[in-house]
């Protein structure tokens, strides 16, 4: 079974394949997309393709309230838009904001 997974990787997948900079982002509480999905592709790019260079950046963040939105409320949903924009910035060689601490340390 194993072998046969990495056969059909090894078919699906160009030689050249190198994952972008990714974040993902989740809810523990999401009722139409479990975040198991996130997890696993996530756990999939670190165990398989970063050890091979073929995943530079994979980043996680899983909030634990709201729902398909990713969200409770204006604050959380702010924060993960931050965490985006932040995100963005970094990947494309922008400096980190001076105005969200938390983000900046969390992505480095």
């Amino acid at each position: 079974e194993e072998e046969r997974k990495k056969e059909v990787v090894t078919k699906s997948t160009p030689e050249t394949w190198i994952c972008p900079k990714v974040l993902f982002t989740t809810s523990t509480r999401d009722d139409r997309v479990h975040p198991g999905h996130a997890r696993k592709m996530v756990a999939s790019l670190l165990h398989e393709a970063q050890p091979r260079g073929l995943a530079p950046q994979v980043l996680y963040w899983e909030n634990t309230e709201g729902g398909h939105g990713g969200a409770a409320d204006n604050k959380q949903r702010a924060y993960i838009w931050a965490l985006s924009f932040e995100f963005i910035a970094l990947s494309i060689g922008l400096p980190p904001s001076s105005l969200s601490e938390n983000s900046s340390a969390e992505m480095k």
